[in-house]
């Protein structure tokens, strides 16, 4: 049974890393390393705010899917029975290819039954066989889009503007007209509601809900606190704030819960969840509601009360985390084989309440970790392993291009995101 709330284990876990720097770790996936801070005037704000800003378009524009629900929905039985011989895996070479200039902004997001391209001044819609279906207008220079299962937002970090799609459609436009601030990050939910975090040249945060006709619900003010991101929970229909605290000398997480307010009133704080020692920006909701958040250095989740449901710390040669079927977490690391005399990479597969029930070991070095559905996605820089909840393979696709990550599988295909393209498998 892991260990609930174990702060002090995971400050000594932080301090292990900082002794043994020089010893071996395991590289690769998804990680941070969270930034000290030594009490924050207005200065060293402006600084550190920069610093997360640059660091929230890293996570938008190359994690990907850490651990978020995929919105392509997957045909596992087909699948796995198009990739039963493992030896054979897909090649990339048979499929098509979407290919951009190696100086052009362009990313990608799956969406409904579709891969979203995101380019200067356009959005673009393919369908799986990478045809093209549609294109959108937008007034954006370096647009990124995230996706629900039924809404599409398109924003531009640092910018003023998000446009939000239902299908092909625009359902709504948010903009802010003051040169006083810009947009540090937002969110989309499943019924439509944007969450968007803003800055200003003061150094404050603006967090606002938005429904999905683009009419503002609420708006929560931070006058000294940075905020990372903002969620909005179709489950509780509440609001989550992802904030760093700078108060005792570093940078820890709080996770800030709001009920939205009704027409002029103010959101309600309902509780907290916190302090998290270090920064967890990658983080979302489980199947019941509750939340979860990781780092390089831990894995914490908690029901929808905000009580702890596991906890997981790493002194070294954690590769990442994720969660499958919005409920199963996963840790990938590198553990040491005694008999073998060699490390290898373990596939920790827990239950929703913290007990390990299997592990698939890998004997070979990863890139990234990631989650589509029910499987556990294993990239090693030109293949990916598909690791089923079960702790068995079940199935490899492999690609002659280094591989970002998997976009998505369906209807037998296996989609994956290259630099500035995507190749089909």
């Amino acid at each position: 049974m892991s260990e609930i709330y174990d702060f002090e284990k995971i400050k000594r876990a932080k301090e292990r890393r900082r002794n043994n720097s020089g010893n071996d770790m395991a590289s690769g996936g998804e990680q941070l390393r969270g930034k000290k801070a030594k009490g924050i005037n207005r200065r060293l704000r402006k600084l550190v705010s920069a610093l997360v800003v640059l660091f929230v378009l890293c996570i938008i524009l190359v994690c990907g899917f850490i651990a978020n629900k995929s919105t392509l929905k997957l045909d596992v039985p087909a699948f796995l029975s198009s990739l039963a011989d493992h030896a054979k895996g897909l090649n990339a070479e048979s499929g098509s290819v979407i290919q951009a200039d190696s100086d052009e902004w362009v990313k990608y997001c799956p969406y409904k039954n579709y891969i979203i391209q995101c380019k200067s001044g356009e959005v673009s819609y393919y369908d799986i066989n990478l045809n093209s279906i549609h294109t959108n207008s937008i007034n954006m220079r370096n647009p990124v889009a995230k996706s629900s299962e039924k809404y599409l937002a398109v924003g531009e970090i640092e910018g003023k503007e998000i446009n939000l799609f239902l299908d092909k459609n625009k359902a709504a436009n948010i903009s802010y007209d003051t040169s006083e601030r810009k947009i540090v990050n937002f969110d989309v939910a499943e019924n439509g509601y944007v969450t968007v975090v803003t800055d200003s040249i003061k150094g404050n945060n603006d967090v606002f809900l938005y429904d999905e006709t683009g009419e503002e619900m609420s708006n929560i003010h931070y006058d000294s606190e940075f905020v990372l991101e903002a969620k909005y929970n179709i489950k509780d229909k509440q609001i989550y704030i992802n904030r760093l605290d700078t108060s005792k000398g570093e940078a820890n997480t709080v996770i800030d819960v709001f009920l939205p307010g009704k027409k002029e009133e103010q959101a309600e704080h309902k509780r907290s969840i916190g302090n998290l020692p270090g920064v967890f920006p990658f983080w979302s909701f489980t199947e019941s509601g509750g939340v979860y958040c990781y780092s390089e250095e831990a894995f914490l989740g908690f029901d929808k009360k905000g009580e702890g449901k596991w906890s997981f710390s790493f002194s070294s040669g954690v590769y990442g985390c994720c969660i499958i079927g919005q409920k199963t977490p996963v840790v990938v690391q590198s553990e040491y084989d005694e008999t073998a005399g060699k490390y290898y990479v373990a596939v920790n597969i827990y239950n929703p309440s913290g007990e390990l029930k299997k592990t698939y070991k890998h004997d070979g070095d990863i890139k990234s970790v990631f989650s589509i559905e029910d499987l556990v996605c294993l990239n090693t820089g030109y293949e990916v392993l598909f690791i089923g909840a079960d702790g068995e393979l079940r199935g490899r696709a492999d690609c002659e291009r280094e591989i970002k990550k998997v976009l998505t599988v369906r209807n037998n295909t296996v989609l994956f995101e290259v630099s500035n393209g995507i190749v089909k498998g």
